[in-house]
């Protein structure tokens, strides 16, 4: 059950790498996937992603941690953790500290 789980998400991952938002082509790369030994419907991916933002031009770059619950062989839930701050500037914005 575990392995099927990592696969589903292993395919979803790829097809998300294919994609093309509007000529923004999001490149993910040194993905790693695991489950919870308590909770093999729970999926772990810690991933790269990068891609250029069509606005503003800047590169973004990212590391994610992705929490996949996998319910009936069907991606349940995708809860996406990630630095906002690089978007932001990516975005064309800036992040100052208080004070």
């Amino acid at each position: 059950m575990a392995n099927d789980n990592v696969t589903l998400v292993r395919e979803f991952l790829a097809a998300l790498d294919e994609w093309d938002f509007d000529g923004m082509r999001e490149r993910l790369h040194d993905i790693v996937l695991d489950t919870l030994a308590n909770d093999p419907g729970t999926v772990i991916a810690t991933y790269k992603n990068e891609f250029t933002i069509t606005a503003s031009g800047y590169l973004y770059k990212n590391d994610l941690i992705v929490i996949f619950k996998i319910v009936d062989n069907l991606i349940a839930t995708f809860d996406e953790r990630l630095d906002a701050i690089p978007l932001v500037i990516a975005s064309g914005g800036s992040v100052a500290a208080p004070g």
